[in-house]
Parts: C-alpha cells; structure tokens; sequence
C-alpha cells in the first residue's frame, strides 16, 4: 500500500468518526462557502458514482429530517446552476436510471 493508499484510508476514516455524531446544522454555520461547496460536490459526485455501479442507496437516513422543501430547494439550485430545465429532468427520468 502506498503512502498516498494511506492518507486516503485515513481521511476516509476520519470523515466516517466525525459523522458518526454529525455536527449540527447550526454548528456547521459557520463553515465557508467553498467548504459548503466542495462538500456537496464531493457527496454528489460519490453518491452518483455508487447508482452508476448499480448500487442502489436510499439518499438519505429516514430519520434525516430532510423535507420535500429541503430537497426541491436544493435539487431547483443545482438544475439552474448546470442550466437543465425541469422538463429535461422529466425526459431524462423516463429513459431510467443512472
């Protein structure tokens, strides 16, 4: 294993403790907004990468608290950020999954 293979492992297993008891929303205030940013990034990004290799993943926890304002908020952020209309999405749903 490789130095690199190391740090990887151990970045990994840091973020796994850290969320095992996730800072709350309000502890997380305070973050930046490329913090924020490469965050979900990185969230999307593994999330998409696990449905692509035909794992299926529930999202979120049931017990998240994430709501439907929650989600159409940010799914409506993320549309217009990588200019994808809602009507696309619809065609894009109907040809299936990742």
């Amino acid at each position: 294993m490789s130095k690199s293979d190391d740090s990887s492992t151990q970045k990994v297993s840091v973020l796994e403790e850290i969320l095992s008891e996730p800072p709350t929303v309000e502890e997380l205030g305070s973050l930046s907004d490329a913090t924020i940013k490469t965050f979900v990034a990185l969230a999307i990004r593994t999330y998409v990468h696990r449905l692509s290799n035909g794992d299926y993943l529930p999202p979120f926890q049931r017990d998240s608290g994430i709501t439907a304002t929650d989600v159409v908020a940010a799914v409506s952020e993320m549309l217009e950020f990588v200019d994808v209309e809602v009507f696309e999405l619809g065609m894009w749903r109907s040809w299936g999954r990742v």
